[in-house]
């Protein structure tokens, strides 16, 4: 675990912000690390609210390969091959789409949040934080993705989680700095594709 290291202010919890100061200091001065290079034992503590998504082919889709046993008990079932926000509302689906495309297509991991409940009306607030890696054998972007409670309460275990309603959406704008042979990034869309998106400066490693 990367302990001792900030990360852009926005990013509220503290196993959010480990993720991404480990992100930050495997992926050196690419756009993205190679999945290869995740040493899960440098975030054994964050595994179960862990998951990895590519696109499906599908619009508006994307699918998970990978889903912590945490988020599994969240959603009340094992989501691995499944896409994690299909039951969220319009509004929010979308938008977290867009998160997912932008951190795919554009390079740029994002942090949102959001407010769940429970089929029981219990409710709780989530922090989750994307990620860009490329997948070693096919060369094919994926998201390293964390899904995880600012409380972690009893009813957790037994109440999974049927609403959500997005709080707040940033992007993180990381400027790498790409090798001489690496193919050119497609610059983040600020205009028109997250115009109801604020994006803020993301933090290099000293």
């Amino acid at each position: 675990m990367i302990n001792g290291l900030s990360g852009p202010q926005e990013i509220s919890h503290s196993g959010t912000r480990n993720l991404f100061r480990y992100w930050e200091s495997i992926r050196g001065e690419r756009s993205a690390p190679l999945r290869s290079q995740i040493a899960l034992q440098h975030i054994h503590q964050l595994l179960p609210w862990i998951f990895i998504c590519e696109p499906t082919g599908e619009s508006h889709s994307h699918r998970l390969r990978l889903a912590g046993t945490g988020i599994c008990q969240l959603w009340g079932e094992n989501m691995t091959g499944k896409d994690l926000f299909a039951s969220w509302k319009t509004f929010e689906r979308e938008t977290m789409n867009r998160l997912l495309n932008a951190a795919i297509c554009d390079l740029q991991p994002f942090v949102m949040r959001c407010r769940a409940r429970t089929e029981t009306g219990f409710s709780t607030h989530l922090e989750i934080i994307g990620l860009p890696v490329e997948a070693d054998d096919t060369h094919a972007n994926q998201v390293l993705g964390l899904v995880i409670p600012f409380h972690e309460s009893n009813w957790l275990c037994t109440h999974h989680l049927v609403s959500f309603e997005l709080v707040s959406v940033r992007i993180i704008w990381t400027e790498p700095v790409p090798a001489k042979d690496s193919v050119p990034m497609k610059p983040v869309s600020r205009g028109k594709k997250f115009r109801h998106l604020h994006v803020i400066p993301g933090g290099r490693l000293q």
